[in-house]
């Protein structure tokens, strides 16, 4: 049985009351969920937490869910919901903490600084963090967890020309902040 049948049948018998069958929907998703907080935040304890409340959240709100839709889009769309509800905060304390331990140090604060030190992915994931957020949503859901841009586009409720245009918008930023031995070598193209 493909893995979103199994997640269909598990959203059917968690909705006809079994508490139980949410395991098979979180068993599927956690660590792509956790990948996406993680390279959102740069902070494991907070990826971890932002994990639990996205599945909360998605059994709060499972009753709203269409049967015939595909379940994937939907529950990236809680997920980049929460990411959007807490990103001020999360902002709000980065920059508390950049302050408190480099309070005379500008370059700091300075992401171009931080893009051009780092190498490879984690160069790329650096550069995203550096995105805003309606840029960064869709590079990483296109490059890192490999949905179309059809389904990014369910996910997070746009039009198809929407995602294309953030996505080259988004490119075209990373270009001008990585090194260029790192564009070359394919990671973003």
């Amino acid at each position: 049985m493909r893995t979103e049948d199994r997640i269909l049948l598990a959203v059917q018998h968690v909705l006809a009351g079994d508490k139980n069958a949410f395991r098979e929907i979180v068993d599927a998703y956690k660590d792509m969920l956790y990948r996406y907080c993680l390279a959102r935040t740069g902070n494991e304890e907070r990826a971890g937490d932002l994990v639990q409340e996205i599945f909360i959240r998605t059994y709060r709100a499972l009753p709203s869910f269409k049967l015939g839709k595909q379940f994937s889009p939907w529950i990236f769309t809680i997920a980049s919901n929460v990411l959007r509800s807490s990103w001020s905060k999360l902002k709000r304390e980065q920059n508390m903490a950049e302050k408190l331990f480099y309070p005379d140090d500008p370059e700091q604060n300075n992401p171009e600084t931080d893009v051009l030190q780092a190498e490879t992915s984690a160069e790329l994931l650096q550069a995203l963090r550096c995105l805003p957020h309606e840029l960064y949503e869709v590079l990483y859901l296109y490059y890192f967890e490999g949905l179309s841009v059809s389904e990014i586009a369910k996910t997070l409720s746009l039009g198809e020309e929407n995602v294309k245009s953030r996505l080259f918008r988004g490119r075209k930023k990373i270009r001008q902040t990585m090194q260029p031995e790192t564009l070359t070598k394919g990671i973003i193209g």
